[in-house]
């Protein structure tokens, strides 16, 4: 049981439910309708596929990273119970990354440990026409152990380094306003809250997004950055 959901680079699909009858698993069942949901996700034109799963449920997660999935994030206490359970959400499956690697493979950066261990990484691409053209931060992820190092910070000055060069107007990204530590991160680095997208997230309750910007050189009078005073919804994002 899916849906699709949300609005511009936010629009995709969500697996509410999956579920195989005991008697009938092992067989690849489950991969099979989690590939026919794909296509019909990619039939709808989404930028990616989501789902929720519990921690404890490791052949699940198995299945899913098979798949091509990814942990994008940590969800504490997402399952009730004695004692609650956390969940990790999956999303972008492979085909997304693919595009930007095709696309705007400049804009597609890791950072991995001496040993190899991947540390991090930054999906960027550049979009827009005119007074438009500008570079969007569409995930920036540095592994749990890698934090507090400064590595995050590094992305971004390497992403804006390729912005620069593309000759973009500005640099824009979305994030949750929980989201304190990233929020001063941005703004240590220069980018400012340009306008408040309402209920940009979807999660229960629905949580809003600040859309953040940076002026680039090429914008001398700085007018991609000039604060809206109202917020808006999803559906009004230009």
């Amino acid at each position: 049981m899916s849906k699709a959901e949300g609005t511009g680079e936010r629009w995709h699909a969500h697996v509410t439910a999956l579920s195989v009858g005991p008697d009938h698993r092992r067989f690849g069942l489950a991969r099979k309708l989690m590939q026919n949901m794909e296509e019909i996700s990619e039939k709808k034109n989404t930028y990616f596929v989501d789902l929720f799963v519990r921690i404890s449920n490791k052949v699940a997660i198995a299945m899913y990273k098979a798949l091509g999935y990814i942990v994008y994030r940590t969800v504490l206490e997402y399952y009730s119970g004695n004692p609650d359970e956390d969940a990790y959400a999956y999303t972008f499956g492979i085909s997304f990354y693919l595009q930007y690697l095709a696309h705007w493979s400049e804009f597609f950066q890791v950072a991995r440990s001496p040993s190899g261990e991947l540390e991090g990484y930054i999906m960027s691409k550049a979009e827009g026409t005119g007074e438009r053209w500008h570079a969007h931060v569409t995930a920036l992820s540095v592994g749990p152990d890698h934090r507090r190092f400064g590595l995050a910070r590094k992305l971004m000055q390497n992403m804006e380094e390729i912005s620069e060069k593309k000759n973009t107007y500005f640099v824009d990204l979305f994030v949750r306003i929980s989201n304190k530590v990233a929020i001063a991160m941005y703004k240590a680095l220069g980018y400012i809250v340009y306008r408040t997208v309402l209920e940009y997230y979807s999660g229960n309750p629905d949580e809003d997004a600040y859309d953040m910007r940076k002026a680039m050189s090429r914008d001398v009078f700085r007018s991609s950055v000039v604060p809206l005073l109202h917020p808006i919804r999803p559906e009004d994002l230009d």
